[in-house]
């Protein structure tokens, strides 16, 4: 019999190239422990503590380049919800372009000039990078981890068969 998982990947016209039952299976596999209330909620807490710090960090470098004459709220709002979408799907390392062009389209649509947004872009992108290799080398010494046995435990992931 045809499994939910067959039925979904068999509609997909590229599955020959793109192994959609596997990826489903891992999908399924990642949400499994949002099904524990306790784990469902910290998951909510943990992702409104990082919007909130998200959408504070680009208001806040808004404010450094004391740009007149714009709402600095709104194109915040809007850049933070248009990165999301634009790196929903990866397209390039890091995001880099769909960032900057999230943020472009954001500050056209609050009056913002085109070179500002991009400054913009570029400069939250590096500071958002930046805080993310910071936090990383933080919690990888919290751990205990170093690089080395980081790589080594991907490599011992990546080889493993699927369950």
């Amino acid at each position: 019999g045809r499994t939910p998982v067959y039925s979904i990947t068999g509609i997909i016209p590229f599955r020959a190239r793109f192994d959609g039952k596997q990826r489903i299976e891992e999908i399924l596999r990642g949400v499994q422990p949002l099904g524990k209330p306790t784990t469902f909620f910290q998951s909510i807490l943990w992702t409104g503590v990082l919007w909130f710090f998200n959408l504070a960090g680009f208001y806040a470098i808004g404010l450094a380049f004391d740009f007149q004459g714009v709402d600095l709220v709104l194109w915040t709002i809007l850049s933070v919800s248009l990165i999301s979408l634009s790196v929903a799907i990866p397209v390039s390392f890091a995001g880099i372009g769909a960032y900057q062009m999230a943020v472009i389209i954001a500050g056209g649509m609050v009056g913002m000039e085109m070179v500002d947004s991009l400054v913009l872009g570029i400069t939250v992108h590096g500071v958002t990078i930046l805080t993310f290799v910071l936090w990383g080398i933080i919690s990888m010494g919290l751990m205990g981890m170093s690089w080395g046995r980081m790589v080594s435990l991907y490599s011992e992931v990546q080889t493993q068969p699927n369950p």
